[in-house]
This record gives C-alpha cells, structure tokens and sequence, in this order.
C-alpha cells in the first residue's frame, strides 16, 4: 500500500489515477465505498472544515470511514483547529469523473444533496431560543447558516430537502438571523436568503407550497428595508404567510407595518436610535392587534411572540446605526450633544450594544469611547448599573469625607456579612449639580467596565430619596488607603504594593481606548484584606486624549490665588506632571498616560520614603518647583535603595516621553520581588456577582419606551427608578 503523503506527484512512469485507485481499494478496509463518499462529500464543501466540526456536521466519527486515505488527505488531530483538506486538487477531478473512477465514482450533485440535508438537520437541532443564550456558535453550525443554499442550488432533486428548506422558514428564521448576528456577519443573512429564494422559485411547487418563494421575497425586503428591529416584521410577515387563514388579515398586517416604516423612512440613523424603542412598541402593537382579528390566529402570535424576545440580531442593527453616526462629524456632533431623555436612550443603547452584540474590535473601542465620553457630556449613566430591589443599610457617621462627597460602611440587608463602602455624591447647591453628575455619570461609567484585581471592583449605583443623594457602592476594606496600612503595618512588603499599583496602571493604560487615571496618589490606593494595593477613585478618570475640563478645581484656583491657604495634604497638586500646568492647556487639564506615571513616582514616594511628596509646603511653592523642574528630597530610610530612587527619578522626568511606561515599571518591580526570593502570587479575584446580576437588566431599559408621543424630542422625562 502506498504510505506517502501526495503532496506532489512524479508522473514520469505511471498514472496518477492508478495511485489514486490503488489507495481508495486497500482491501484491508471494510465498506471502502462508504470512506469514499465521506471522502467526495469534504471536497464539496465549500469551505474547509476542522476535523471536529465535519464530525458534528455529519452526525459521526468520519475519521475512522477515512483513515486510511491519510496519504491523499490530511487529517489533523480532532482537537486541531487545521481543517480537513486534499492534498492535490486532481483528487477532485477523479472521484468525479466516472471513466477515470469507475466504481469509485462519486455523483457531485449527490455530495451536494448530502451536504444539503446535513446542514438543514443540523440548523433544525441547533437554530432554537437557546442560541440567545449563547456567545458563539460551532464551526459546523456556521458553515450550515452560510452555505445551505449554496448545496441546495447544486444538489440532485430531493423531496426531503425541499421539506427541510420549507420547515426551516417556519420555524427555524428568527433564530438563523440571531446566528448571522452573532458570527458578526448580519448583512450576510440577506445575501443567503436570496440565494435561497432564487433556488426555491425553480422548483416544482404544489399548490400549498406557492407561497413560499414570496416568503423569502417578503423578509428579505424588510430585512433590508427598516434600519433597526428588521426582524420583527420579516418574521411577523413569514409566520402569517403559513397561518393567517384570512388572506385580508396578511394584507392588513403588511399594509400596517409598511405606514409604520413610511413615517420614519426619511430619519437618520441618530433619529432611528432616538426612536428605537417606540418603533418596537409600534411593530408590536401593529402585529399583536393584527394577530388578534381571528380565534384561530392564537398558533401565530404564539409562533411570533415566542421566537421573537429581545434578540442579539437586535442589538446588531443598533450597533450598525451607531456604527454610521460615528463615520460622520456631523453627526457625531450632533450624537454628543444629546441631553437628558436623548442621552439616556443613547448610553443605555451603547450599554446594551457593548455588552451583547458581536463587534469587532474597532467598533468596541469606538463604542467604549462613546459611551464614556456621552455619560460625561450628559451626567447619564446607563440605568442598568442602578441596584434596584436591593435595601441598603448604612452608619450614620461616614467613614471618609472630601469635598462633596462622604464615604459610609454599611451591608445588604439580606446579608448583613457582606460589607459594603457607600460613597455618597450630595447636589444640595444648584450651581454645581450638573457638573457633578457629569462626573459621577463619567466615573460610574468607566468604572463599571473595569475589572482587574488590582482595581476595587464596582458593585452598582445607589439612588437617595428624593434624588438629591447619588451613591456608588463597592466592597467594604478595613485597612483604608495604602498610608494607613503602612502606619499599621510597617514592615509590609512595599515592593509588591508598588507592583500592585502598576499591574493597575497597566491594565488601565493598555485598555482599549486607553484609560488615564488622572487622580493617582496614597489616599486614592488601598488595601484589601489579604494585603494587597488596589486603585479606587475614577472621577477623573478619562479616555485618551479626552481633556479634563477643571477636574481638579485646587490646582486652578492655586494659580489665580484664590486658595492660597490649601496644603499640599488637601490636594492632588504635589502629584501632578509639570505639562498639566502648561499655560497652553492649562484650561483644559489634559491628562495623558505620561502624566499618570509622574504622579507614580509620587506613589512610591509615599511607599519608600513614608512621607508625601514635597510634605508642608503650599500649593503655589509645590506648582513653582516642578514647573522648574525639581523633585521631592530624598528620605534615606531602609526601604529607599540607588535602584528605586533612581525609578522615582524617571518617573519625575520633566519630558513626558523620557518617563516609564506601566510595563516598564511592572517589569521594575517584579524583579525586585522576585530578587528578594519571594513569589509572585496573584492578586485575589473580586466577586462581580451584583453587577453582573445588573448587566443581565440592560436589554431591559434598552427596550422602555420613552417618546409614546411624539418620537425624538426630549421629553424631560426622569428615569426609570
């Protein structure tokens, strides 16, 4: 038997085809024939497929029908992603050719009826309400989506089939659209239903069977008509071709759906988001009012309304009117513009679109940013972040105070082991409340998104009576900030702790956009109960590029000298990178990444030395002596070494791009520990259990309808509580 790989063939002596015949008739092999049309059927299909995923398409084990054809066809390990190819395309031309096969022939036609079946068996046990639930769908699954139709159009003549394509526009469309959503290919389900609709159409239908080329016709016209909720019609539409028994019904639901299209044809994708959710409310009340004219409709608005919940290809045709704001200027202007109702809709839109849509990279970092960047400009969070149905307990006398704000301790009521900190935002001067829900909606919204162990984790939004109290929770930590634990604690393990800040620094940094803190110093790190530093504070926390405008009213009211009695232990001036005073962005405070590094070498001033950096003088000396240039005295004391002052050093370094990066100081630190013979062991994971509870809500408020009359115009309504 021939044991070689045909990868290349020496036809000087022989024939090709007699090598071909000679490995397909191993005698050794039972039911040869049978290897033979798994073997025709993996040729024909029309992408190549891992080992794994031609087993789940075909039901079976195909690698022991094939094995001993692994001369003339590569078979990877079943846990290989490497799919299943020939290795010469001339293998094709002979199995396909019966004068040179004979009995080996293999029908092409035949392949494709297989193929065909397969997929169509395949979409029936797997297209359900389940694939909601899921983040991603098999390899077979997907190749079944695409490339049904391509098999049906090349296949032999199958009743079965037919049957099959028929049984798939009943009952299995919503869920085959929820799968073209989640491979992240929405657009293609079009392109594949026309195909289709093009095969159909030359069939020889029975008289019932007439109506199904229109079907197909019908959801993809309105898949490609309506820019958002497309499904609910196409589906509606499809279901009461098969069971309206009235023909007068279908041509009132399809007229009514059409008036509800014609008055929004003429919006722009930033009018379409505004309107999403009373477009749905319209598409639902016109289909449910429509299904409810006949007794006997009862079997179709349960076929709608069960297979068309809240859907991924939903959120899908959202994000793609987002997707088309933001390619414009004009209308991103117009997008970050929005306020109240108008904004809300939009951050819960985004909220929802960055938690289940399946985007590419670009877009989740082009949606990250504007979610970030509208909360800011609005002082609106997406409503989902809020704990409802949860009573909060907490200590009359706060923990912690600054500014504003206060800090408690309290605990869920239900468990009352679990400890929580309540930093709590009061809007009791007017003049001041929309800034600060600007930087409450700014920080909850970045913060949300964060989760490493290094940075506290964020468990929610708490509201106060009467809207006056705004509060963030997160874990309740008995050590405080990082200055308290080493006055506890003085022989901690700084080394670590300074790791443990620029793992954080490091994750903020290479986050996608990137993350500028903006506010880094001793009081804003603390310590969690096993010991380790983790970053709290984002209210000026910022993406990339993105100014600050007056986030930190000390430093501005320091150079106009309307609070020269402030120290340096009241503001965060004695960390600041000497370009944030620059007069030409001193209005706008602009925060870089480069400037969160100067304010680390001040973190591990604090850490080394035991003092905060330039201790006692006032805000205006602080500003004139990094202006110029000079850094804090050297402590001499047993945790300051020439190796971590000489990092201080570079971190302080006048010229942002002289300074380290967070990678660099990750690789500093982490030598040093392991130097002294110590392990690194990773930081304990924080428990997200609440806010994921929340997460799950954000199709919720996604879907509220907040312009019953008229759409687009904000309405001044509160959010929901």
């Amino acid at each position: 038997m021939y044991r070689g790989e045909l990868r290349s063939l020496d036809l000087i002596s022989g024939s090709i085809d007699s090598v071909y015949r000679y490995i397909v008739a191993n005698p050794d092999v039972e039911d040869r024939q049978l290897g033979v049309e798994y073997l025709a059927d993996i040729i024909a299909l029309s992408s190549p497929l891992s080992l794994s995923d031609i087993c789940n398409l075909f039901t079976t084990d195909v690698r022991k029908h094939i094995a001993h054809l692994s001369a003339i066809v590569s078979l990877p390990p079943m846990d290989s992603p490497s799919s299943v190819q020939i290795y010469h395309s001339s293998l094709r031309d002979y199995l396909s050719t019966r004068s040179r096969s004979g009995d080996f022939y293999v029908d092409p036609a035949e392949s494709h009826r297989r193929l065909a079946g397969l997929c169509l068996k395949l979409m029936r046990r797997q297209l359900n309400p389940e694939i909601r639930e899921q983040k991603a769908i098999s390899g077979a699954l997907r190749y079944a989506c695409l490339y049904w139709p391509y098999h049906i159009e090349a296949m032999s003549h199958s009743a079965e089939n037919q049957a099959l394509v028929f049984q798939f526009i009943q009952e299995q469309l919503p869920f085959f659209l929820e799968a073209f959503s989640l491979m992240g290919c929405f657009d293609l389900a079009v392109v594949r239903l026309t195909e289709a609709s093009r095969v159909v159409s030359s069939w020889k239908l029975s008289h019932e069977q007439n109506t199904f080329p229109a079907v197909f016709d019908v959801v993809t016209k309105y898949l490609q008509l309506i820019p958002v909720y497309p499904i609910y019609p196409a589906v509606a539409l499809s279901h009461a071709s098969f069971c309206l028994t009235d023909p007068s019904a279908l041509s009132t639901l399809k007229d009514t759906l059409d008036e509800v299209i014609d008055r929004h044809k003429y919006d722009g994708p930033l009018s379409w988001l505004l309107c999403h959710a009373h477009i749905r409310a319209e598409f639902h009340k016109v289909i449910d009012t429509t299904l409810r004219i006949q007794p006997d409709n009862a079997r179709c608005r349960h076929m709608f309304f069960e297979t068309c919940p809240p859907a991924d290809c939903d959120v899908a045709s959202l994000a793609f009117q987002l997707s088309s704001i933001f390619k414009s200027y004009d209308n991103v202007i117009d997008f970050f513009s929005q306020e109240d109702q108008n904004a809300q809709t939009l951050v819960d839109v985004l909220q929802a679109v960055r938690i289940r849509s399946t985007i590419d990279a670009r877009s989740q970092r082009m949606f990250r940013y504007g979610l970030i960047q509208l909360a800011a400009n609005s002082g609106r969070y997406a409503q989902c972040l809020q704990l409802r149905n949860i009573n909060i307990k907490w200590e009359m006398r706060p923990i912690g105070h600054g500014g504003l704000s206060a800090v408690y301790k309290g605990n869920i009521e239900t468990q009352p082991d679990v400890q929580l900190a309540l930093k709590v935002i009061r809007m009791s001067d007017e003049s001041y409340s929309k800034r600060n829900l600007q930087k409450f909606a700014s920080e909850v919204t970045v913060w949300s998104q964060l989760r490493h162990p290094n940075i506290l984790s964020f468990s929610g939004v708490f509201q106060g009576e009467g809207r006056r109290e705004l509060y963030t929770i997160s874990p309740y930590l008995s050590y405080g900030n990082i200055c308290n634990y080493l006055e506890i604690n003085p022989s901690a393990n700084r080394t670590l702790l300074a790791l443990d800040v620029a793992q954080a620094l490091n994750f903020l940094h290479g986050w996608s956009p990137e993350i500028v803190h903006a506010n880094i110093n001793g009081s804003n790190i603390l310590v969690s109960d096993t010991g380790r530093a983790c970053l709290v504070d984002f209210e000026s926390t910022t993406a990339k590029d993105r100014p600050l405008d007056a986030v930190t009213m000390s430093a501005k009211a320091c150079l106009v000298g309307e609070d020269d009695d402030m120290t340096s232990e009241l503001s965060s001036i004695a960390w600041m990178a000497p370009e944030i005073f620059d007069e030409g962005t001193f209005g706008r405070m602009v925060f870089t990444t480069k400037s969160d590094m100067y304010a680390f070498g001040g973190v591990c001033y604090e850490l080394f030395c035991g003092k905060t950096p330039f201790r006692g003088l006032r805000d205006a000396v602080i500003i004139f002596r990094i202006l110029r240039g000079r850094t804090p005295d050297r402590i001499d004391g047993p945790h300051v070494d020439d190796s971590v002052w000489a990092f201080m050093q570079q971190c302080w370094r006048k010229e942002p791009t002289e300074r380290p990066t967070a990678k660099e100081a990750v690789e500093f630190f982490k030598a040093r520990v392991l130097d002294s013979g110590m392990s690194i062991e990773p930081a304990e994971e924080w428990d997200y259990s609440i806010m994921d509870e929340n997460l799950k809500q954000a199709e919720r408020f996604l879907y509220l309808d907040p312009h019953p009359t008229p759409c687009g115009s904000s309405s001044g309504q509160e959010v929901l509580t």
